[in-house]
Formats: C-alpha cells, sequence, structure tokens
C-alpha cells in the first residue's frame, strides 16, 4: 500500500535517518525512532537488511582454528537429541542448538540404554541422575548403590530362611514390572547385577544389555554366552527374547537362593545345552524342607516354553508370594544353612576372574 499525498515522508518518519544524514525511504517508515539501537538490540546480524549492515562496523570473521570441528559438531548434536529424549535441556554455553545437527545413528543406542533408569517409579532400580557427552565418551552419573551382591550377602549370614528369599525375589519382579511396563528388557538379570544395600533394599544395575522392544526381534549381545547356565533356552534357540526371558532369570537366581546350584546340570557344555532346550530341571536339589508354593514357582518361571512361563505381573499375584507380603514379618520354620552357597560363591568368583582375564577387563576389588 502506497502513502497518499497528505501525509508527506519526512512528517511520517520524523528524525528518523541513516548514520550519513539521508533520511530513511517511505517504504521503512515503520522502523521505531524512540531509542537508538545498539548491537546487542538488533539480534543477529544475519536477520538485518543488507543496507543497514552496511552501516555498522564489520566485526573479524572467527579464525579457522576457533571454528567448532566436525567431531564437536556431531557431539554436540548427540548431547541436544540425548537431552531432547530425557525431557532435560543442555547448557546454552556448551551446546547451542542452532549449530546441533541429528544425533548420528552410531551413538543413539548409547543414549537409549539410559532411558531404563531414569525416573523411576520403582526404588528396585539404579537412578540416573545426570549424563554428560564429551567428542569421545558419554559419562552416566548413577545413584551411588553401596553394599554386597546378593548372593555374598546371604552367604555372609549363618543362615537365612525361605522368607528373605520371597523378600529379594518380590523386588526383583517389581523391577521387572515397571522395566516391562515400559517396553524395555533388562536381558541380564543375573545376581551379580543385584545390589543389597541398607535397610535390605534391593538394587538391579548393569543395563548395557537392555534392549527395547519396539524391535521386531530382540537379540542379546555375544557377550551373552559367557555365561550359558542363566541363558533361557529361547536365546539359545536363537528366537530372541520376550519378557518371559527376564522372568526366567529371576527363577534361575531364585533356583540358586534355595539349592545353592544351577538348575541345570553343567557337567558339559553339550549336557548343559541339552538340559537348556528340554528344560531338564534339577528340583530334587533344592533344600529339604521348601514348601509347595515355592516348588511351583520354581516349575513356573523355569519353563522351558516362554509361552508358558507367567509374566513378572502374574508372578508378583502368586499365592506364595503374597501370603506375607513383600516383607514377610513371620519367620519361617525352616531355615537353610549356607555352606553350600559359600561354596557356590568361590567357585563363580574364580569364573569370573577367568573371564576378566579373557576379555582383558579391570576387576573391581
Amino acid at each position: 500500500m502506497s502513502l497518499t499525498a497528505a501525509t508527506s515522508p519526512a512528517s511520517f518518519l520524523g528524525a528518523a535517518c541513516t548514520p550519513s544524514g539521508r533520511p530513511v525511504s517511505a517504504r521503512r517508515a515503520w522502523a521505531p525512532t524512540a531509542a537508538p539501537r545498539t548491537r546487542s538490540s538488533l539480534g543477529d546480524p544475519a536477520t538485518w537488511p543488507l543496507r543497514r549492515r552496511a552501516a555498522l562496523p564489520r566485526q573479524p570473521s572467527p579464525s579457522p582454528a576457533r571454528r567448532p570441528s566436525p567431531s564437536r559438531r556431531r557431539s554436540e548434536g548427540a548431547a541436544s537429541a540425548w537431552c531432547a529424549s530425557v525431557g532435560r535441556r543442555p547448557a546454552a554455553a556448551r551446546w547451542p542448538p542452532r549449530s546441533c545437527p541429528t544425533a548420528p545413528r552410531t551413538e543413539r543406542p548409547c543414549c537409549e540404554n539410559t532411558r531404563p533408569s531414569r525416573a523411576c517409579a520403582t526404588p528396585n532400580l539404579a537412578q540416573l541422575h545426570a549424563a554428560y557427552l564429551s567428542p569421545r565418551h558419554l559419562v552416566l552419573i548413577l545413584e551411588l548403590c553401596s553394599g554386597p551382591e546378593l548372593l555374598p550377602c546371604l552367604a555372609e549370614r549363618t543362615s537365612y530362611s525361605e522368607s528373605e528369599v520371597k523378600d529379594y525375589l518380590w523386588q526383583m519382579l517389581s523391577a521387572a514390572q515397571y522395566l516391562h511396563g515400559q517396553r524395555i528388557l533388562h536381558l541380564d538379570l543375573r545376581s551379580e547385577n543385584m545390589i543389597v544395600t541398607e535397610y535390605n533394599l534391593l538394587k538391579v544395575v548393569d543395563f548395557g544389555n537392555a534392549q527395547s522392544l519396539a524391535e521386531e526381534r530382540v537379540l542379546p549381545s555375544e557377550g551373552f554366552k559367557d555365561y550359558m547356565e542363566t541363558m533361557a533356552p529361547e536365546l539359545l534357540e536363537g528366537q530372541g527374547a520376550v519378557p518371559q526371558t527376564d522372568v526366567w532369570a529371576i527363577g534361575v537366581t531364585a533356583f540358586i537362593m534355595l539349592s545353592a546350584e544351577y538348575p541345570v546340570s553343567s557337567e558339559g557344555m553339550r549336557d548343559l545345552q541339552k538340559g537348556l532346550r528340554k528344560g531338564l530341571i534339577r528340583l530334587g536339589r533344592c533344600y529339604a524342607g521348601l514348601s509347595g508354593g515355592a516348588v511351583a514357582f520354581l516349575r513356573s518361571t523355569l519353563c522351558a516354553h516362554p509361552w508358558g512361563r507367567p509374566c513378572a505381573s502374574s508372578c508378583l499375584q502368586c499365592p506364595w508370594l503374597t501370603e506375607e507380603g513383600p516383607a514377610g514379618s513371620q519367620p519361617a520354620a525352616v531355615t537353610f544353612p549356607t555352606t553350600r552357597l559359600r561354596a557356590f560363591v568361590r567357585e563363580r568368583e574364580k569364573r569370573r576372574a577367568l573371564l576378566y582375564k579373557k576379555h582383558h577387563l579391570a576387576q573391581a576389588r
């Protein structure tokens, strides 16, 4: 729309002019003239018109040495992508969103592994407090879980009861129920990844093998074959993991606590694989005096077929676990000595040392 003759450009613009004193043209009449502009109030110079940029002093362009490298730009992009996935804003001074491209596909699994333990609604999972991304490393700040592992914690005692085993199983299943509700499989629910903290609170740690159920076929990593005794039959057959795969691992841990042995004979690798495929569970090796509910729980969770096992939610509704609640106040009539369990833990520590040496890892003391 053009200006009418009744309104002159001079009266419309007032004192607005360029630094050289030339009046501004009529089509720029909307520009404010109440206060002089500074560089901080004008915003990004890339959005100014060319005639305005010419009137300002030119700034020296950054030297090549100060420009961010491609690797740093990729790291910044991965950081922004991770922060967006967990609902946090990156620090503007370190990761400016304007210069962050899409995160590379190779860094996405590392970011997804942090999802299971953040903002957990159950106290039985190690909590994630913060994460920092450098050009070479992803640093996770996790909750400090101080305490022994599950089996050494039991082996330190003179004896323990079936009620105490039920208490730990309740906490394992609560953690598995939460993960499965988030469509996440832990895939490494061995007793080595369970820490008993103060007040007898069990914490599930180590999400290095965790995977999402969003994938069509969930397969564990190659390192999973180092623990053949705890491998579910469907993984041995290459069928893929399901939520009942974690239930099998919990059943193996329950069997060890109630017998101080693995559920399947491990005299040889061939016999072990045959026993796992056929579900040859040695219930006769359990401690004497077990209740019928404990035996039924072991039978159901150690079924050779995944469709024959209950889910974590169904296990929590098992009468054997609910008759006294998650932490029974009534002591069990029968207690189990820890002599066999101590021998089992010693043999397992020897094998763990061999695995650390095989993979050139430093064993924590």
